[in-house]
């Protein structure tokens, strides 16, 4: 609906002037604005928009208070500055553009100008939430009320107008306080209410608030647990900022987002607790249905991952039957076309088997039942081995091999040599088939690492390179970098995935670097170094 509709630009959007030439400056001036309660505009203006913090700038003092933030940011103050400078006592909201936050992760702020004598601006009120949300017309003219609240608050005596003036604006904050979604309420130290608005009356089902407890309200568990609160605010003088979980008197339960802080009543000069509690019951509901959500996922892949691991022992177990009975027909009299028929049902089947061990490596690992192992092994022998395999397709393409390794990498090493051996060997492997012409070069060297040294390992070559819009999903599972590969070059996009997944397991991280039409190069590292620990196994 139109009247529903939100007044919202961005921070990029804006057009303001800077912060000097408006006088606007991060260190405020708060002494000069002493005689002003300006915490109570804050405090109502958070109030009224049921948000967690709000700030005043006064012109030539600064911020002149912060309630539920620390320090506002340079996009704070051009917001302010757009609300002192903006001609008028409209209020408006704006959201953060990218990295341009408001202070403390607050993602939206709404502002009005500050009124002074005459309704001149001397300043602006800003109230900031977490979040994107919608400035309503009724939290708008709220908001709008509360700047023109400031002469007051600053004088309790107004400059013109007298009694009736004065009546007129604490009419004003009884109505914001009484319109808000949020529980708004002041405790003696005792624990007995003093005061509280409508919504906290209604949530109460009652209206003799006055001198209740929260024992008679809710009950005496949840009194136990807010009395811990409140006494904590009260011995230290720290505003309490959190959740609060509530046994509501018509049965059932909420969650509120509480801010508590202490006052002086003016009569007794006693502190008192005054507090602002805002239902966030359905939030955290779908926080839980989100997480559940999630591990109901986690729970699939997981089942997902241990069928496919079931089914690839149980394929597996025949296909080793088949290629034996292939390996012995070879060794009968055939005729050669039988040879060649032979030759090629024994190629299929290989074929097929070494897809079968990507699909059960790639179950185990993403499901966690094989643990990286510990083995003392020789680097420079299991890089020149998990090549080797691979040398003669590159001699057949005409392709030149380069492989170097840094003297300064020790030669014995503890880590999983099988999965380091065939993770270089998957890299090689991709090498050597998107490479039509050029040199397929692996490296090694060693590099400082969080905790230890690492080794790292990198393969690059002259092929055809990846393209940038396929970078995201070029490590998953069954995934290739450009369909039409799985036609040219054949395989189903596991050999990447695993090898990810193995040097991850290996406690490493993997990445690429390519330039489409003109090669790519692989490299991961992982710890290496360091001597065998208690059950470490030397590898033959």
């Amino acid at each position: 609906m139109a009247e529903e509709q939100e007044h919202r630009v961005t921070v990029s959007e804006a057009t303001h002037p800077t912060p000097a030439a408006t006088g606007f400056e991060p260190e405020a001036d708060a002494r000069r604005g002493a005689r002003c309660d300006r915490a109570r505009l804050a405090r109502v203006a958070a109030a009224a928009l049921s948000a967690p913090a709000a700030a005043v700038w006064i012109h030539g003092e600064g911020w002149a208070t912060l309630h539920g933030l620390d320090a506002p940011t340079e996009a704070a103050l051009h917001v302010a500055s757009m609300a002192f400078t903006g001609g008028g006592a409209r209020a408006f909201a704006m959201e953060r553009d990218g990295s341009a936050a408001f202070g403390d992760a607050f993602d939206w702020c709404a502002a009005t100008q500050v009124a002074g004598p005459g309704g001149t601006a001397v300043g602006a009120l800003c109230v900031f939430d977490r979040g994107p949300r919608t400035l309503r017309p009724r939290e708008a003219a709220a908001l709008e009320d509360v700047g023109r609240l400031h002469e007051s608050v600053c004088d309790p005596a107004p400059a013109r107008g007298g009694d009736r003036e004065a009546g007129r604006l604490r009419a004003l904050f009884d109505a914001i306080l009484e319109n808000t979604d949020a529980l708004v309420f002041i405790k003696r130290r005792n624990g007995e209410l003093l005061a509280a608005n409508r919504m906290y009356r209604l949530t109460a089902l009652r209206d003799d608030i006055e001198g209740a407890t929260d024992a008679e309200i809710y009950g005496p568990a949840t009194a136990a647990a807010l009395r811990a609160n409140d006494s904590a605010v009260f011995e230290t003088g720290e505003p309490f900022h959190g959740e609060e979980r509530v046994a509501l008197p018509c049965g059932g339960e909420a969650v509120y987002l509480s801010s508590k802080f202490l006052v002086r009543d003016p009569v007794d000069g006693e502190p008192v607790l005054c507090a602002i509690a805002t239902d966030i019951t359905e939030q955290k509901a779908l926080q839980a249905r989100l997480e559940a959500s999630r591990r109901e996922a986690e729970a699939a892949n997981v089942a997902k991952s241990e069928f496919l691991a079931a089914m690839s022992h149980e394929i597996r177990t025949p296909m080793n039957g088949v290629l034996g009975m292939l390996a012995l027909l070879a060794n009968t009299e055939l005729s050669e076309k039988q040879k060649r028929m032979a030759t090629v049902a024994r190629d299929s089947a290989a074929s097929l088997l070494g897809l079968l061990n990507d699909i059960l490596d790639y179950a185990r690992i993403a499901t966690r039942q094989s643990p990286a192992a510990r083995q003392h092994f020789n680097l420079r022998a299991a890089i020149s081995a998990a090549s080797a395999p691979h040398r003669e397709t590159m001699r057949r393409k005409g392709l030149d091999f380069v492989e170097t390794v840094d003297s300064a990498l020790p030669g014995l090493v503890v880590g999983d040599a099988g999965r380091f051996r065939q993770v270089l060997g998957a890299l090689v492997s991709n090498a050597a088939k998107f490479t039509a012409g050029g040199t397929v070069t692996v490296a090694a060297s060693l590099v400082d690492g969080p905790a230890e040294p690492m080794v790292r390992v990198s393969v690059r070559d002259t092929g055809v390179g990846v393209a940038e819009g396929v970078r995201e999903r070029i490590f998953l599972g069954f995934a290739q970098g450009d369909g039409s590969h799985t036609r040219r070059f054949g395989g189903v996009g596991l050999g990447l995935s695993i090898a990810k997944l193995m040097v991850e397991s290996m406690g490493g991280a993997m990445d690429f670097q390519s330039v489409e039409g003109e090669g790519a190069t692989f490299w991961f590292t992982i710890p290496v170094a360091g001597p065998p620990g208690p059950g470490a196994v030397r590898d033959a």
